[in-house]
């Protein structure tokens, strides 16, 4: 599909042909059967909008979650870990789907699993909820609400740690009790008028860190993903114990803003779950579109290296998709650390299928399917597998394209965007 440029596409500039799938723009680009949050923004309502956004030719959008959920308005992309300022990260109520830009400045969606932080008073590093873990030096002192926040409220914290050295131990924790599990561990950092490092750590006997680097103008998440030793402990400071960092991993002294520490069980940070005196969990979001029916009687002949754009490899796209029928590319950009994207699901038994396309960890890439008269196959980038054999046959129902996640189907965890659903005609959709 050629991309719009900004104000290319309005309501008001199309003509209808003879169906959805001969809408043009005002350029005279046809348009797909179906698409949503393409380059153009045309059905987005803006970043964090608590207005509902539609598909590129007005198609509703069906979403539910449970709970509230953080949206991030940061421009360079919502998966940011670095540049995020003071009211970057907004709250939006439950059922409100969370409109954010992907790493290449388009406006996608992002969709989540379900996950509970586990770590008490997310917030108030100065709570009876933390503990202190002094060896060698005193332990972090601890300002409450000393500075503005990255969701603009006055609740950060100054976390003032003394230098360390071999043996030496100044940390805040938490004792979460999730022995031998994959966590991930985070914390926003901001300097007290200075750079500095800080460690995130899981410690105990054969404790691991990640030593994080943090700047004075602008706030970096930290972030921790690997096995908790010992008792499960999970702290922020500065350890060059056996139990912590590993001896001798000396660390200056650290004067710091630091807010919202969340501990998750998975392999990769979901977006942020403020807590209070108990665990919160966020609920799972599920989004759809309902389309009209439609009947493919045949399946075209493009070959995966003549529909899949030139380039694209090194032109990295994002987005995702399951639960359709026909030719789909979508493109997707997650933080995910493996999982199975389901490009394709026809739900027309016994024609369901998904291609089971691995997700790259912090990656952006697009991803893609199609049948060729024989097989299902899928597509990373311009990297295309076949998939399992199933015949093609005459598809009459009405669709669904799901965002993410389809029905009991693993949820996939980013920010997405230009998705693109074709039956038959492979070219519309670049």
């Amino acid at each position: 599909m050629v991309a719009l440029a900004a104000g290319d596409w309005t309501p008001t500039s199309r003509i209808r042909e003879s169906g959805p799938a001969r809408v043009r723009g005002r350029e005279g680009v046809s348009l797909a059967f179906f698409e949503a949050f393409p380059s153009s923004g045309a059905g987005t309502t803006g970043v964090c909008s608590t207005t509902a956004p539609t598909g590129a030719k007005g198609e509703a959008l069906t979403f539910t979650r449970a709970s509230t959920a953080i949206c991030t308005k940061t421009a360079s992309g919502g998966l940011a870990t670095t540049g995020i300022a003071n009211g970057d990260l907004v709250s939006v109520s439950s059922n409100v789907i969370r409109q954010e830009y992907d790493a290449n400045g388009v406006l996608g969606v992002r969709v989540e699993e379900s996950r509970t932080n586990d770590v008490l008073r997310s917030q108030e590093l100065n709570n009876a909820a933390w503990l202190t873990s002094a060896v060698g030096v005193a332990g972090p002192t601890i300002t409450a609400d000393a500075a503005v926040a990255p969701d603009g409220t006055t609740t950060a914290e100054r976390f003032e740690v003394p230098a360390v050295a071999g043996g030496q131990e100044s940390v805040r924790y938490q004792t979460l009790g999730s022995i031998g599990s994959t966590r991930a561990t985070s914390i926003y950092v901001k300097g007290n008028g200075s750079s500095g490092s800080i460690q995130v750590i899981h410690f105990g006997p054969g404790g691991a860190c990640t030593v994080c680097a943090y700047n004075s103008t602008t706030w970096t998440r930290c972030v921790y993903a690997g096995v908790t030793g010992g008792a499960g402990n999970v702290g922020f400071g500065s350890s060059a114990t056996a139990g912590g960092c590993g001896l001798g991993a000396a660390n200056g002294a650290i004067d710091a803003f630091i807010w919202q520490a969340q501990g998750e069980l998975g392999a990769f940070a979901t977006s942020p779950i403020p807590t209070t005196s108990a665990s919160v969990t966020r609920s799972a979001e599920d989004a759809r579109f309902v389309l009209s029916a439609i009947t493919v009687t045949a399946p075209w002949s493009a070959a995966a290296t003549t529909w899949l754009p030139a380039g694209i490899a090194s032109n990295a796209r994002v987005g995702g998709a399951g639960g359709t029928t026909g030719l789909v590319t979508a493109l997707f950009d997650t933080y995910v650390s493996g999982g199975v994207l389901q490009v394709f699901s026809s739900q027309v038994t016994p024609n369901n299928y998904s291609t089971g396309l691995a997700v790259t960890a912090s990656t952006s890439a697009r991803y893609a399917a199609y049948h060729d008269g024989t097989l299902w196959n899928g597509c990373v980038n311009s990297t295309c597998a076949a998939g399992a054999s199933r015949a093609w046959s005459s598809l009459a129902n009405t669709t669904t394209f799901a965002i993410g996640q389809y029905a009991t189907a693993g949820a996939i965890n980013g920010i997405q965007s230009r998705f693109c659903f074709q039956p038959g005609d492979a070219t519309r959709c670049r």
